[in-house]
């Protein structure tokens, strides 16, 4: 029988999901410094609004985080997009994922408010 999927189950999943590649940002073919330096200030400014993003989940909910607690199923985050199942769980992105799953994460502990199924 499969083990039920847990909090580090979606941790893990949303790390996965959450990855910011410079190669979406910066042209390699690129020659003008002022369209480098405007990738390169894009790319860190989506970095950080991810990382302030997962910092919000972990110090909001620093002690409802338990690895091996039973994720709750349902559908989570901005209509519905983090979707946890018994079996799986899934994103549908609405732009770029990077960004957006991190707060869908924080709609998880919002509404099940740490709570262990």
């Amino acid at each position: 029988m499969k083990q039920p999927l847990t909090i580090a189950d979606l941790l893990a999943f949303a790390r996965s999901q959450a990855r910011i590649e410079s190669i979406d940002y910066l042209d390699p073919y690129e020659r003008r410094a002022d369209r480098i330096r405007e990738g390169v200030r894009a790319w860190r400014g989506d970095r950080s609004r991810r990382d302030r993003a997962r910092r919000k989940v972990f110090r909001t909910f620093a002690a409802g985080i338990v690895d091996n607690s039973p994720l709750i199923p349902g559908g989570y985050g901005c209509q519905s997009r983090l979707v946890i199942t018994a079996e799986e769980i899934d994103y549908t992105a609405g732009q770029y994922s990077a960004l957006e799953i991190w707060p869908a994460v924080l709609d998880y502990f919002e509404r099940t408010n740490g709570a262990v199924a």
